[in-house]
C-alpha cells in the first residue's frame, strides 16, 4: 500500500473539517469541538490559511530516532478549490 499513490482530501468548511483516503472518510471534526487550551476566543481554524506542509518529527510528528534518512514522499499534484 505506501507503494502506491494515494489521494488525499481534506474538506474544509465553516461548520467541520473532513480528512479522507481514497475516498474514505478518516476523521470528522466540528469547528464548534475546537477551543484554545488558553481559553481565548480566537479560533485558528476559523482564519484563512494556505498550506502545504510535511513535518518531521516536533512536537506531534513523533521521534526521528530509528529513521533512516533520505526518505522520500511523492506528491503528484494539490489542487485547492474555494467557494
Amino acid at each position: 500500500m505506501a507503494a502506491e499513490f494515494h489521494i488525499w482530501r481534506m474538506d474544509w468548511d465553516s461548520e467541520a473539517i473532513s480528512l479522507f483516503v481514497d475516498g474514505m472518510l478518516l476523521n470528522k471534526t466540528l469547528l464548534s469541538d475546537l477551543k484554545n487550551d488558553d481559553g481565548s476566543d480566537f479560533h485558528p481554524f476559523k482564519q484563512q490559511h494556505t498550506f502545504c506542509s510535511i513535518w518531521q518529527g516536533g512536537m506531534k510528528g513523533g521521534l526521528l530516532n530509528d529513521t533512516k534518512f533520505p526518505d522520500r514522499m511523492e506528491v503528484d499534484y494539490v489542487r485547492v478549490y474555494q467557494k
